[in-house]
């Protein structure tokens, strides 16, 4: 608790509410069978040569954000999934097994 001029102000709730404003921003992905079979190729590039980990840190962080159908049906309603597969449990399957055992040595977005 911090007292300035009389007024009692709670630091944890000042943090939050300067975060209640920012925005995740990230590029959509359209889910199919191909785009899966392409995201495995491409992670598998950038895994074995020298290059910038662009969509291994995207399914990194896709990772980090869904792990059951709920996760994704929410990332579909935010617009940043497009389902062309069908189930969201599907999805979520996907996503997580692209990402095992995923080595991110360099994570993009964290800028």
């Amino acid at each position: 608790m911090v007292v300035r001029d009389g007024v009692t102000s709670n630091m944890f709730l000042l943090f939050f509410e300067y975060w209640r404003d920012l925005t995740l921003t990230m590029p959509m992905f359209i889910v199919s069978e191909f785009g899966f079979l392409v995201s495995r190729n491409l992670i598998a590039y950038e895994q074995s040569n020298f290059v910038l980990n662009h969509i291994t840190s995207y399914a990194f962080a896709l990772n980090k954000l869904m792990d059951i159908e709920e996760d994704v049906a929410k990332l579909v309603r935010s617009r940043l999934l497009v389902n062309n597969m069908g189930s969201n449990d599907e999805i979520a399957d996907m996503i997580n097994t692209i990402s095992k055992e995923l080595l991110c040595a360099q994570f993009f977005y964290g800028q």
